[in-house]
């Protein structure tokens, strides 16, 4: 998609947003003093200044209330400014209908006070909204509006990227020859723009060549006027040499006639030859110079048209990359949705989840499921992660719901063995080459009568900890994980561990992404560090304890992350 800001980003700073905040005081107070044109002018620095520091929410809330002011003074500048910021904060949130409406607000005003140039560039955001809303159909109908008032301004890189956003949405819509054809248009305007450049550099290089070749010139014709002033005085020199030996001697007359008619015989020759081997070489000089040109005009051509190739490669690479990462990030979209969320479980706890995917979609997952008074959590670690371990967290998540959901098998113990067995014939393992799996940790928390909790717990690969009296311990799994190698008749046994809770006590289930995460030495986060952080924070809730986990996790490591992270941490009602 193509969106024309009209704002300058900055790094997420606290400065900006303790700015944002008091440019908005500023703003109210003045708002209630009656300086309408001063509040509008603090709302619009405050919602920058919000923005820079990557509060989006009240950014849009502040150009909200600035966008009212600008309504009031009736201030059509200032009311083309804020829609556009606001168009392009929702776009950011890929809230496309919002982002529509506020393109759309300020194409009005342009379309009244601006010039046709600004009007393609409004006409396209909108085209590039109407695409992220999958409404292909009204984005080409709308972009080629655009592309028509750029052709009529001559304004080829606007053309350029019309052409772009119609080769994208053709594509999506299937009609791959459409979409080839906007393509070629987008790649020949593209050539031209960079062939324009390039005859701006080659024509300013050329009058530079010019201007020396006319200074050596000069040069040469004074080296040729000095060559010929020693001849002439050489020449001399040797006629009065002549006379003087005449007037000497009349005996020697006739021998130094012949002298001199030799001496003239082979100085001419001398210079024929001279200037025949000169010829002789300028003419090979020439000859290589044109062959040698002739084959680099050879190779430029083949160069350019191996360039144009890759160049053409690399733009189709580039569109399909971007199919593929809107794909993926569609599918993290759906990934998110099976996750429990907070209101499912906040009868019985407060909780909260640092979940971290090493790619856009993740290995990990968590899942949670109530039956009255009994509740089962679970964080698992599947094999790999990106989109194979995606893959197999879906999977991982609907076979928990068949077992507990539909089964009513609510023991952790018997859950990893039913999860172990489907995953087998799921994966068709016993035929298969498949060894994927997964490491997970299952807790069932059942409320008594006295207002405790029976906690019962089982893991595979997967330890859990809770904390009881302000202390923290940590309760191992079984070293066996779900499906890879085996066949059918070597069940797997796990042990069920049990503990009894009180309201207000925690406990704490995670995948060894957090623990084996490197620092820039390689050393890793340890399960001893998260201990130490845990017990630091025991009275911090779990909301607070997660953030507080997120920037530690920051401050230690200069590194890529390693593997997919979760941490969930559950307190009890």
């Amino acid at each position: 998609m193509f969106f024309f800001s009209f704002i300058l980003f900055v790094p997420v700073t606290t400065t900006a947003q303790m700015a944002g905040s008091d440019l908005e005081k500023q703003a109210i107070q003045e708002a209630e003093k009656g300086n309408q044109a001063i509040a509008l002018d603090l709302y619009s620095k405050a919602g920058y200044a919000y923005w820079s520091g990557g509060n989006i929410e009240k950014a849009i809330q502040v150009f909200g209330e600035g966008l009212r002011y600008a309504a009031e003074l009736n201030n059509r500048n200032a009311l083309i400014t804020l829609n556009n910021n606001l168009a392009l904060l929702y776009t950011g949130k890929e809230d496309y209908q919002n982002a529509l409406r506020f393109f759309q607000k300020a194409y009005e005003l342009i379309r009244q006070l601006r010039t046709n140039r600004e009007q393609a560039e409004a006409l396209m955001n909108i085209a590039s909204a109407h695409e992220g809303l999958k409404d292909y159909e009204q984005a080409t109908k709308i972009a080629q509006e655009a592309i028509r008032i750029a052709q009529e301004e001559q304004d080829l890189r606007l053309m350029r990227k019309g052409y772009g956003l119609l080769a994208s949405c053709y594509e999506k819509l299937g009609k791959s020859d459409q979409a080839f054809q906007y393509f070629e248009q987008f790649s020949a305007l593209d050539r031209q723009i960079k062939a324009e450049e390039y005859q701006s550099i080659r024509k300013e290089a050329d009058t530079k060549v010019a201007i020396a070749e006319q200074e050596l010139s000069k040069t040469a014709g004074r080296l040729k006027e000095t060559s010929d002033s020693l001849e002439v005085v050489a020449r001399l020199a040797q006629l009065q040499k002549m006379e003087i030996e005449l007037r000497t001697s009349q005996l020697r007359e006739k021998e130094a006639q012949l002298k001199y008619e030799r001496y003239i015989r082979r100085t001419m020759f001398a210079g024929a030859a001279g200037i025949l081997l000169f010829l002789l070489l300028v003419s090979v000089m020439l000859i290589l110079k044109v062959r040698d040109n002739k084959r680099l005009r050879e190779q430029k051509r083949k160069i350019e048209e191996q360039n144009l190739q890759i160049q053409k490669q690399n733009e189709l690479l580039d569109l399909q990359n971007r199919n593929i990462k809107d794909s993926i990030h569609y599918a993290n979209t759906i990934q998110k949705a099976i996750l429990p969320s907070e209101d499912e479980i906040s009868e019985i706890s407060s909780s909260a989840v640092l979940y971290l995917p090493k790619d856009i979609v993740s290995g990990d997952f968590y899942w949670f499921s109530r039956r009255g008074n009994e509740a089962v959590f679970a964080v698992a670690d599947c094999t790999g992660h990106g989109v194979p371990g995606a893959f197999m967290s879906m999977i991982g998540s609907m076979l928990l719901n068949e077992i507990v959901n539909e089964q009513n098998i609510m023991d952790p113990e018997k859950i990893l063995q039913e999860l172990d067995q489907r995953l087998f014939y799921a994966l068709r393992q016993e035929t298969s080459e498949n060894t994927d799996g997964m490491d997970i940790a299952i807790l069932k928390a059942d409320l008594s009568d006295n207002r405790t909790w029976n906690i019962s717990f089982a893991g595979a690969k997967r330890p859990m900890m809770y904390c009881s009296d302000g202390l923290y311990h940590i309760i191992e799994g079984d070293k066996n994980s779900l499906g890879g190698f085996g066949r059918k008749s070597e069940k797997k046994t796990f042990t069920s561990h049990h503990v009894v809770l009180q309201p207000n006590d925690e406990f704490v289930l995670y995948t060894d992404g957090i623990t084996d995460q490197p620092d820039k030495n390689r050393k890793r986060f340890g399960l001893q560090r998260f201990q130490d952080f845990l017990a630091g924070h025991v009275n911090m809730p779990p909301e607070e304890k997660i953030v507080q986990l997120r920037d530690e996790l920051k401050q230690f490591t200069a590194e890529p992350q390693r593997d997919d992270i979760t941490v969930w941490i559950v307190k009890l009602r």
